[in-house]
């Protein structure tokens, strides 16, 4: 209890400058709107709200809340340039609107958490964070009125007015968490709702986190960075901040070194090597694959509770053996998945994916209310919110166990499955990840293949080209307007420093999408890093297509780029990926003959 009053009394201690600060600086209604924040006592009510941003709930505890300070370990975040930077505060991201980029599982809610605290508890703060959850944006409280709404939560009435002054003072940061757990209908508007935001405020620090491969991370106005991965030298420092005992953390790693798995490769994670510290700790040694450590992983979090007592079995609400149950939670997540919801699920929909999955299942007859209660009160693999909410403890779990269901369905099912995600691979994505490794020979047959038939005659019709013109003349369409933008130096007056490359729609390819990639890596080293004013009036006097951005910045068109600056080093890296997806290739095509050979194990005879 004491460590909870210390940490309230040190946030609000450090936010009572701040909203004097805030306060002062107002005028007229504005300020008028911030009277309440003069009330004494006013910075402990803040600090309630702020000490909200450090309680959160982990697969490491799910059924209290615990501060993320007492078993947090700092991230590194990596440039375009590949410089690793260690993260403990906002001001190692440097100025400007930034997007943290990261994979399933390397804690980007947690790092944009801790963020939000460090950025309040720091000595020379003068900005108030803003913590925003994007899973909770909705068609009715769009993402400028949820903006509005957390802001409400400091005990203000947020009109346009007193937002316009906060924003374009600096006096706030706001911080997006989980742009890619946005509902697909809403991810347009809040696109352009950010792209607003920054350009109507350049003293507003936005830093939103997202998945690779989404539409934030082609604003012109936000850079990317992106989380580094997790290295052996990094196990046990962390351990460490989980609190784990010394001893144990030495078995720990040692498991892991002198383990030949799949999974060991994979611990570049926190999400993951807590996973293996989860299992492993029940087990006492690491599966040797993916399926197995989850099917593992599965029945540890219902026998958790029942280690430390002898002969007890803990009896399912549902009434359904541990193997059905795990069959019905997999078929309830693929159904979940193909419904389109988001990682919290309304009673409505809970209801829906639940009697798609039973539909499908044979004997897995139960109540609903049996099935929420074994998933969420026993397995805690789901939490409970608001008025009825289910919410995946992590978003991977549910597409790790819509991926089972589809590995241990019949080829029939699998083969129509990968059909469909050949069109809509970006709903299916992190899905078809987990298959890749735990369903490889149909991944292959049925999916790899075909489509890197396809990536690969696009990239090598590209590689052909001869110029910048030919270039734009055979781009997907998906892909035809892209451009190289340069942005306003802030460090050398009269000078742009290239900055972006954009701006595309989603691939019509699972293996395409790296077209962005490869031709963003090509645009950054062709042409100059930093462009005079003289030298842009020069170039306009080509005919370059040159647009200018609220006069800070520039974009070029692509072919027009290549033409100026030359296309050998374009045609260099689609070559070279060229070469990566024919190795895709060869590896899927192993796959999939082992595949078809199986059969013919009715052929051979038994020798006499």
């Amino acid at each position: 209890m004491s460590a909870t009053i210390i940490g309230l009394s040190a946030i609000a201690k450090a936010a009572s400058p701040i909203i004097k600060d805030i306060y002062d600086g107002a005028k007229g209604t504005v300020q008028r709107s911030l009277d309440r924040w003069t009330a004494t006592g006013f910075s402990k009510k803040i600090a309630r709200q702020l000490s909200d941003i450090d309680s959160v709930r982990t697969i490491w505890s799910p059924e209290k809340n615990v501060s993320l300070r007492s078993f947090y370990y700092p991230s590194r975040l990596r440039s375009a340039e590949e410089r690793s930077t260690v993260l403990e505060s906002i001001t190692d991201l440097g100025e400007g609107c930034i997007v943290i980029q990261g994979i399933v599982g390397q804690g980007k809610s947690i790092l944009l958490r801790y963020l939000a605290l460090q950025e309040i508890l720091r000595k020379d703060n003068r900005r108030l964070p803003i913590f925003l959850e994007l899973r909770k944006v909705t068609k009715s409280t769009p993402l400028i009125a949820s903006i509005h709404k957390a802001l409400s939560a400091y005990d203000v009435n947020v009109d346009d007015a007193l937002f316009e002054y906060l924003a374009a003072s600096g006096k706030i940061v706001v911080l997006l968490d989980g742009f890619d757990e946005l509902e697909t209908p809403l991810v347009r508007q809040a696109t352009l709702d950010l792209e607003h935001l920054a350009q109507k405020f350049p003293e507003l620090q936005i830093i939103v986190t997202s998945r690779p491969n989404n539409e934030v991370q082609k604003l012109n106005s936000f850079r990317v960075l992106e989380v580094a991965p997790l290295h052996a030298a990094d196990y046990p420092p962390f351990l460490q901040a989980l609190g784990l005992e010394p001893v144990k953390i030495v078995d720990i790693v040692h498991a892991i070194q002198s383990s030949p798995s799949q999974v060991a490769g994979l611990i570049v994670t926190p999400l993951m090597l807590t996973l293996v510290v989860f299992v492993y700790q029940s087990e006492k040694q690491i599966p040797a694959d993916l399926p197995e450590f989850f099917d593992r992983l599965f029945y540890t979090v219902f026998t958790r509770h029942d280690k430390l007592k002898a002969a007890f079995e803990r009896e399912h609400h549902s009434g359904l053996s541990e193997r059905k149950l795990q069959a019905l939670f997999e078929a309830f997540c693929f159904m979940s998945l193909q419904l389109g919801t988001s990682r919290t699920l309304s009673p409505a929909q809970f209801n829906e994916a639940f009697e798609l999955a039973q539909d499908y299942l044979e004997g897995s007859a139960c109540k609903e209310s049996a099935f929420r209660k074994d998933i969420t009160k026993v397995a805690c693999l789901m939490l409970e919110e608001g008025v009825g909410d289910a919410t995946f403890l992590h978003k991977s779990i549910a597409e790790y166990h819509a991926a089972a269901f589809v590995k241990s369905s019949d080829d029939a099912f699998a083969k129509r499955f990968y059909e469909e995600a050949t069109v809509s691979w970006v709903h299916w994505q992190e899905c078809l990840g987990f298959l890749q490794s735990i369903d490889p020979y149909r991944f292959s047959k049925y999916f790899a293949i075909n489509n890197l038939r396809l990536a690969i005659s696009l990239f090598e019709e590209l590689a052909a080209c001869k110029s910048g013109i030919q270039l734009q003349t055979m781009m997907p369409s998906w892909m035809s307007k892209t451009y190289v933008a340069y942005r306003a130096s802030p460090d050398k007056a009269g000078t742009f420093k290239r900055s972006s490359f954009g701006s595309w729609q989603e691939a019509d390819n699972f293996y395409a999408r790296e077209l962005s990639d490869v031709l963003s890596t090509a645009a950054f080293l062709t042409g100059p890093e930093i462009l005079t004013e003289s030298e842009v009036s020069e170039l306009r006097a080509e005919e370059m297509q040159i647009s200018a951005h609220l006069n800070n910045e520039i974009e070029f068109a692509f072919p027009k780029f290549l033409d100026r600056w030359g296309i050998d080093k374009c045609q260099r890296s689609l070559a070279d990926h060229i070469y990566k997806l024919k190795e895709k290739l060869k590896e899927a095509e192993v796959h999939a003959n082992k595949l078809n050979s199986r059969p013919m194990i009715f052929d051979r005879k038994r020798k006499s």
